[in-house]
C-alpha cells in the first residue's frame, strides 16, 4: 500500500486571512491527520512562520472538507 497524497486546501484564519495549506492523511488508520500551513501574514501584517496541527476531526462542509485542528505542533528543531 502506498502512502496517501496530501490534499491541498485553503485555510481561513479568524482574522479572515486565507493561505494555502495541506491536509495529510495518516499512513495507518490509528495515526492522526495533520494540517500544515506555510508562512503567511495576518490581516494586521504580522509575519507568522509555517505551522502544523494535529487534526481532531475532519468533516464534510458546505465549501468542502473542514478539518478541526487542535493545538499547534512545536516547530521542527533547526
Amino acid at each position: 500500500m502506498s502512502a496517501p497524497r496530501p490534499c491541498a486546501l485553503e485555510l481561513e484564519f479568524s482574522d479572515g486571512v486565507r493561505t494555502p495549506a495541506e491536509l495529510l492523511a495518516p499512513v495507518r488508520p490509528d495515526e492522526p491527520w495533520l494540517l500544515a500551513a506555510g508562512a503567511h501574514r495576518t490581516a494586521a501584517g504580522t509575519a507568522l512562520p509555517a505551522r502544523s496541527w494535529l487534526v481532531t476531526r475532519v468533516t464534510p462542509g458546505e465549501d468542502g472538507t473542514e478539518p478541526r485542528p487542535g493545538e499547534p505542533l512545536p516547530p521542527p528543531a533547526s
